[in-house]
């Protein structure tokens, strides 16, 4: 132990923190300079964001990541001025900015979140002004870039996005406005077979929209004996498939969510992340409070699972009775086919109900009688 006295040790950052230095220090060499591999590298670090995970796995990412920058900013330095006209994707790196328009009331936006999409899509300038409250860093993806490199792919795929939402009987009563904002942010996930989505618990970090395979959705409940011990019993509350939705009232509600998800067979869904639900206005979660499906209580669940076991039994006995008696015709039936069959001390009743089954005598011929007398 004395060895240790006097020296430093080392403490090493969170993996968050890991990622977010080893992104700043590639995006920090010059495009034109930038290897393959450090690409590669890129797009596996910021396809984590909402925006960028629409084109995980894809050419386009990559080529994205050759042209991303990273910008610095002091505390109280404005980023953007109301009076530009400007077009791009900001994503915060680190920091804290407020983003103010003219229309709405200034809210404050931390690290993880982004603002601009809707000019590269919709090519609507970013009438906002933008300022930093602390030291902050933005990566920056300017709109000649993504125009170049992704822009159709992104059209086409909110083109599928808004014929697949229409097409679901859960959204025929939604105005367009909600089917298109809806569209606009949704993206595609994909999971492998027996993969755990949400574990009971887990506070929710956007909504699911299953657009291919199924999802079990399952609860822990606690019952207690007389002798006070303790069995947990996990139950199916639900089976979704395709035009379901799940986690959407546990976000509404700003709860835990009360199930565990798994998907048995490979799963692909819509994904809206909380950040995206986040700039959507009041009268879209007024319409998504239509859609939301409540579950039952722990106690009535209880309820449920007791009034099951007991029709089980029910019928278990209902089926081992039956088959006695089938058993039992099918035992009498072979009896009175088979005498031999029959116990001994039963088969001088049954001769006597059932005088067929008497033995009869030899029968002799009348010559042979007849001869035996002389």
């Amino acid at each position: 132990m004395s060895l240790l006295l006097g020296r430093p040790f080392y403490i090493k950052p969170s993996s968050a923190g890991d990622k977010k230095a080893q992104l700043r220090e590639l995006l920090l060499i010059a495009p034109e300079l930038r290897t393959d591999g450090q690409l590669l590298e890129i797009s596996s670090l910021i396809e984590e964001n909402s925006f960028f995970s629409r084109f995980a796995g894809s050419g386009q990412l990559a080529e994205m990541s050759r042209y991303i920058k990273i910008k610095k900013y002091l505390s109280n330095e404005i980023i953007i001025e109301q009076a530009e006209d400007i077009y791009g994707f900001f994503l915060i790196h680190t920091g804290r900015v407020r983003f103010e328009t003219a229309s709405t009331i200034s809210k404050d936006m931390i690290n993880g979140q982004c603002f601009g999409e809707n000019s590269l899509i919709d090519g609507i300038p970013l009438k906002a002004t933008v300022k930093a409250l602390d030291p902050t860093e933005i990566i920056v993806l300017k709109k000649q870039t993504f125009d170049l490199i992704a822009r159709s792919v992104l059209k086409l795929q909110h083109k599928a996005n808004l014929e697949f939402f229409h097409s679901l009987p859960l959204f025929q009563k939604m105005s367009g406005e909600f089917i298109k904002n809806i569209s606009k942010k949704a993206y595609i996930k994909k999971f492998s077979a027996n993969h755990i989505l949400i574990k009971e618990g887990d506070y929710p970090q956007g909504i699911y929209i299953i657009s291919e395979g199924s999802v079990k959705l399952s609860r822990t409940l606690i019952f207690s004996s007389k002798e006070n011990a303790i069995n947990k019993r996990k139950i199916i509350i639900d089976e979704l498939g395709p035009g379901d939705m799940f986690c959407e009232h546990a976000y509404i509600t700003k709860q835990p969510i009360e199930y565990t998800v798994v998907c048995p067979i490979p799963l692909v869904c819509y994904y809206i992340s909380k950040e995206d639900l986040r700039c959507f206005d009041p009268v879209f979660f007024e319409e998504l409070k239509l859609l939301c499906k409540p579950y039952p209580k722990d106690e009535e669940l209880k309820q449920e699972f007791f009034e099951k076991q007991m029709w089980r039994a029910f019928r278990v006995d209902i089926v081992k009775n039956i088959k006695i008696e089938k058993q039992l015709r099918r035992c009498l039936d072979n009896q009175f086919r088979n005498p031999s069959l029959i116990p001994k001390k039963n088969l001088v009743f049954e001769t006597n109900r059932f005088p067929s089954l008497k033995k009869s005598r030899p029968y002799t011929t009348p010559h042979r009688r007849n001869a035996s007398m002389f």
